[in-house]
């Protein structure tokens, strides 16, 4: 005759089972075995408190924008309902509407289920630990960090975000982070607020975390790219050695790019520099001397107020000192001398009708 543990195995292999409700496996001895419910799966027994409650926060998000649909269909089931009585809706017409609010609360039924049947397990797993630590910043400014959403420093209006990271911190671990956001009621060991001697905490909810992230990061970006722009700007922008402003010899304007100065004198050169002028004629170190003596030799135009032409000197004689001055911005920026440049500069010119 086969022994209790070949029966046994047996039974568990295949072979014809128990009756239902009946338990009849034999101890060796001959004894009464007494059989107890296996205890309930844990799944989350091994997670930090903090994760749980992370895991919660996030099915709670996922549950609202569900509960609104169906409290919107709610609605207008009574809307329809109210429709049809008054003739305002056929009956046709309303079992295609209800038709489709019912497909949509079976589906968002289906997401409140399933999220409702993990919060279960999630909140049994708090009940099984005995319960932890919780923690909830007050959302505006300056707000106070609970251990309760019901202290009695709040009211019914208060809005509170969960600081789900911090579950299971101690007080002293959350004072020490909060300083002066820490609320002196749920913590009593949480100094008083002192305005000639602020201590400012660093606790915040995830959400604003993100938010400062990202605040943070479009801060960056807009230093990087502002960095970037002077950092061009400086690459392209020209002055002279003296750090007096540079300008055009026509217009008088600033002459503030690399390509403004070099259009700038290279204009001067197709203006004044031509075959045969003197200008072209001229080394850059005695421009200025020729353009003195040559505006001795003029003369006034026929009716030519005589502060008129003194200034129409002045100007010929500004014009040459401008030019002079852009060529040695040229030639500093580019790490060249003043020949050097004026004689590219008079190719350009040369090539322009």
């Amino acid at each position: 005759m086969p022994d209790v543990a070949t029966r046994n195995r047996k039974r568990g292999a295949g072979y014809p089972p128990a009756e239902r409700g009946r338990f009849d496996f034999e101890r060796a001895d001959g004894g009464d075995v007494t059989l107890t419910a296996a205890p309930a799966p844990r799944p989350w027994a091994a997670a930090a408190p903090s994760d749980v409650d992370a895991r919660i926060g996030a099915l709670l998000v996922e549950q609202e924008r569900p509960r609104q649909l169906l409290e919107r269909l709610t609605l207008d089931r009574k809307r329809h309902d109210v429709a049809l009585s008054n003739g305002f809706l056929q009956q046709d017409a309303y079992d295609r509407l209800t038709g489709l609010d019912d497909d949509r609360r079976a589906e968002q039924q289906a997401i409140i289920d399933r999220t409702d049947a993990e919060l279960g397990i999630l909140d049994a797993e708090f009940d099984a630990r005995g319960g932890w630590t919780r923690y909830y910043l007050v959302q505006n400014v300056g707000g106070h960090v609970h251990t309760s959403r019901a202290c009695s420093t709040t009211t019914s209006t208060t809005q509170f975000g969960w600081l789900t990271e911090h579950s299971g911190a101690t007080e002293e671990e959350m004072v020490e982070l909060g300083q002066d956001q820490c609320c002196t009621v749920c913590m009593p060991s949480a100094p008083v607020a002192d305005p000639d001697n602020p201590r400012p905490g660093s606790l915040m909810t995830a959400k604003q975390r993100k938010d400062k992230e990202r605040v943070d990061a479009a801060n960056e970006a807009r230093a990087q790219r502002a960095t970037a722009s002077a950092a061009k700007a400086a690459a392209a922008g020209i002055g002279h050695e003296d750090g007096a402003p540079l300008l055009d010899h026509r217009t008088g304007k600033p002459l503030l790019t690399d390509r403004a100065a070099q259009v700038s004198a290279a204009d001067y050169l197709h203006q004044y520099g031509r075959r045969g002028g003197w200008v072209r004629n001229t080394p850059t170190e005695r421009l200025l001397a020729e353009s003195e003596r040559r505006a001795e030799e003029w003369t006034a135009w026929e009716g030519e107020p005589d502060g008129q032409f003194e200034a129409r000197k002045r100007r010929s004689h500004e014009q040459v000192h401008q030019f002079i001055r852009t060529l040695e911005a040229l030639a500093f920026k580019r790490g060249t001398d003043v020949d050097t440049i004026r004689t590219q500069l008079q190719k350009i010119a040369d090539r322009r009708k």
